[in-house]
């Protein structure tokens, strides 16, 4: 009962994503200057590393390179780590070569990240910074949550300030449009601006000027070629806006909203960290603004817990049935005796799988429901042996020796093949038996 309360519940096992992806701005670029220059050079470091299956895919678009490498099948997590430092040292030694207007090669290998609590926050008539803002004071709160490892935010709406500007205007002042850029790309930098020491006191300088809104921007002074300074608001209409195109939008019944993904820790029990992220956001309702709302669109805990209650019914019914069936034709006490042995052989299993750390999950759970049939076709089989030499006269401990003593070799055999059957998907190389290795 103790090990029950502390095992990892899980809805699947953890799973590795034994990929890389590696992508490489080229701005400028045609795809074939990509593919030449850039993407050939990477390819042909990628494929000097041991650990490589294949390139699964490379694709050399105008500006960007994007490889996606597999590795091979009997690489397990725990090597990973090191096979993606291997990958970054052979991308870096390639780097210098590459030509002068390509960027750094990102390496990308972060596939394992389940979320298993997806949240949406939306609301009628609040702006999509209002949504961000709320959704940030929940995350805050939520990565608290013990079991929790990271809470991401999708969906949010990049702000920018759009400047409308009149060729003609800055034609006539001779005003070039990189200038304005360069101007503007100076403001609002962090520098130090020194300090200085007052007798016992020391003064740090902050520089004022920065802009603290989009209104402010068109104070902004322009040299002209006529070494007049303009106003940036005099030949520039500047807004406040999101991007024109967004990367990723979430609807919830019709209305934009922002996504909350939930990431529990490794080991944990997903159940009992589902029921604090519900505590934890029932303190937080009253810091939502009214209209606004959470849509629950997946939660991982209650499919959990809905699977090992499953679980436990299967257990309940199965021993329910043996005793029942057992009081019918076999007697009280076999009954009894027969349910106590499954109920602690499960218990037993229970208690191993948590010192090994074995969670509870869909290939666990289903591992116990076929060992349940074993266990219940063997002890029939001896128990009813006993049962019949007893009634012909022979005394208990005879009946039981001489019961088990015919019969043991077919059941070890039969138990075994079964075993056997399970232990080639469980012992697998490849990812398959990584998937199902607590089988």
């Amino acid at each position: 009962l103790l090990a029950y309360q502390e095992i990892g519940k899980l809805e699947d096992p953890p799973f590795t994503i034994k990929m890389a992806k590696i992508l490489t701005p080229y701005p400028g670029a045609t795809a074939r200057e990509v593919q030449n220059e850039l993407t050939y050079h990477l390819e042909d470091a990628i494929q000097r590393l041991p650990q490589v299956k294949r390139i699964k895919m490379s694709v050399s678009r105008p500006g960007l390179s994007d490889i996606l490498i597999e590795f091979k099948d009997e690489y397990q997590a725990q090597d990973l780590p090191n096979i993606f430092d291997e990958l970054r040292r052979k991308i870096a030694d390639v780097t210098p070569s590459l030509p002068p207007g390509a960027s750094a090669p990102i390496v990308l290998d972060d596939f394992g990240d389940v979320y298993g609590i997806y949240l949406v926050l939306h609301g009628s008539g609040y702006t999509w910074r209002d949504l961000y803002d709320t959704a940030d004071t929940i995350k805050k709160q939520l990565v608290l949550v013990d079991g929790v490892r990271k809470v991401v935010i999708d969906g949010e709406q990049r702000e920018v300030a759009y400047l409308d500007i009149s060729r003609s205007k800055i034609a006539e002042l001779g005003i070039d449009l990189r200038q304005i850029a360069d101007v503007l790309g100076s403001q609002n930098v962090v520098v130090d601006s020194g300090n200085v020491e007052v007798g016992d006191d020391y003064l740090r300088f902050s520089p004022t000027g920065a802009f603290q809104s989009v209104h402010e921007m068109g104070d902004l002074l322009i040299s002209s070629s006529e070494r007049r300074l303009i106003r940036l608001s005099d030949i520039a209409t500047i807004t406040r806006a999101y991007e024109t195109v967004p990367n990723k939008i979430y609807y919830v019944n019709g209305q934009p909203g922002l996504s909350l993904g939930i990431s529990m820790a490794a080991g944990e029990n997903v159940v009992a960290v589902g029921r604090s992220v519900e505590r934890r956001l029932h303190a937080l309702l009253p810091e939502i603004p009214i209209g606004m709302e959470l849509a629950s669109v997946y939660n991982q805990p209650l499919e959990v817990e809905s699977s090992v209650g499953g679980f436990l019914v299967s257990v309940a019914q199965a021993v329910a049935i043996v005793i029942v069936v057992l009081l019918l034709f076999m007697g009280l006490r076999t009954g009894i005796v027969i349910g106590a042995v499954l109920l602690i052989t499960v218990a037993g299993t229970l208690f191993i799988m948590n010192i090994y750390g074995i969670e509870l999950q869909r290939i666990s759970l289903g591992a116990l429901v076929i060992a349940l049939g074993m266990l219940v076709d063997n002890a029939i089989v001896i128990a009813e042996g006993m049962l019949v030499r007893m009634n012909s006269g022979m005394k208990p401990t005879e009946a039981a020796s001489e019961s088990v003593g015919k019969t043991i070799w077919a059941l070890l055999g039969g138990t075994a093949i079964g075993i056997l059957a399970f232990s080639a998907i469980g012992m697998s190389p490849d990812n398959t038996g990584e998937f199902a290795s607590s089988l």
